[in-house]
Formats: C-alpha cells, structure tokens, sequence
C-alpha cells in the first residue's frame, strides 16, 4: 500500500525517475506475493519507463528482474530475451552487484532448460555468497542465494551444502538485524525464506 501510494505521488509529481524505481520494486513485491502476472505487469511498465527517461542502469535492472520472473514462469523465450538485453547494457555500466544477479538469473534460467552447464554461470557469484561476512561486503539479495543452491544442487556440485550453510547463516543474521518480534517473525515467515530454513541438505 505505501509502494502505490509513493507511486502515486511521483506520478503526480512528474518524477519519471522515481517512477521506475517504484514500479521496479512493486514487480518484486508481486511476483514474491504470489501474483506473477501483477508482477510482470509491473516489470514491464519498468522498463517502459527506464527506457523512455534514457536510465540504463534501471532499465538493465528491471530487466534482470523480469527475466527472473519470466524463467519462475516458464516463460523461457521471454526470459531468454529480457537477460539478453540486459546482458548487452551491461558494458556500458559499473555494477558489479547487478551483473552478479544476471549471472544467477542466466543460470537459473539455464538450469530450467536443463542445460548441463547451467552451474557454470554462478562461478563469479559464488566467492561472494561463500566468504566470511564482512561489515562493508555488499548486501546481496537473498534470491542469489536460494537460486545458486537449487541450481548447485541440480548440478550435483559439492558446493551445495556449504551454499545452504551460508544462505541459512545470512538469512538469521538478516533476522536478527530486525528489532521488532514480530515483523521478524514475518520476515523469517516469507515462502522463500522459509525454503531456507526447511529445505534438507546432504549434511543435516
């Protein structure tokens, strides 16, 4: 409700800029909530807007999200084609973190099209999600980390139970970070994160 009303806002203001980030955050709130299609909806109004304020820098990003929610989909052309696109803006930015998420979004994708070699596309992320955490380490999304552990895990590669380790250990440490009980308890209560803390591994 607070996202629709600063939406609303910017609108009224003419804020074309903040426009985008808003829309951009409200794709991940529906497609997390469950409600895809409202999700890419959104996404795609993103990067509509992006595109018509010259940002690449939002327009890659929605674009990486999209394409993550397309791939949860099945929409796999779609998916194909919004990663790509963000793959070629990608030259003309400096954001490491966003280019880590395109590389987890590609080989999510990959792996849903059962690509055998779907797993090579996280080798840059992993050092990031298996280091010792570090007071000025970027903040990464925790999507990286469950999309890294399943595609590790389809993999077979050895690496899936230390990534469950360290996907476990950065969701409490999240947690904790939380003052009030009980939005940390709604927090901890998100499908995704509740994936984290029940899903078996090899070494529980």
């Amino acid at each position: 409700a607070m996202s629709e009303k600063a939406l609303a806002l910017l609108q009224a203001a003419g804020s074309r800029p903040g426009v985008a980030l808003v829309l951009e955050n409200l794709g991940l709130i529906e497609g997390a909530a469950g409600r895809p299609d409202a999700g890419l909806a959104r996404l795609h109004d993103a990067v509509a807007v992006a595109r018509e304020i010259g940002s690449l820098a939002r327009e890659a990003s929605a674009l990486v999200h999209l394409g993550q929610l397309q791939t949860v989909q099945g929409s796999l052309a779609d998916a194909a084609a919004s990663l790509d696109a963000a793959q070629a803006l990608m030259p003309s930015l400096d954001n490491p973190p966003l280019a880590l998420e395109l590389d987890a979004a590609q080989a999510q994708r990959l792996d849903a099209l059962g690509a055998a070699d779907a797993s090579a596309r996280l080798e840059p992320l992993l050092p990031h999600l298996l280091a010792e955490p570090e007071a000025d380490a970027p903040c990464l999304p925790i999507a990286l980390y469950t999309t890294a552990w399943q595609v590790l895990k389809a993999a077979g590669d050895p690496r899936t139970a230390a990534v469950a380790h360290s996907s476990r250990r950065e969701l409490m440490a999240r947690a904790e970070r939380i003052p009030d009980a009980e939005a940390r308890r709604d927090f901890l209560a998100v499908a995704e994160h509740r994936w984290i803390l029940t899903e078996p591994t090899d070494d529980r």
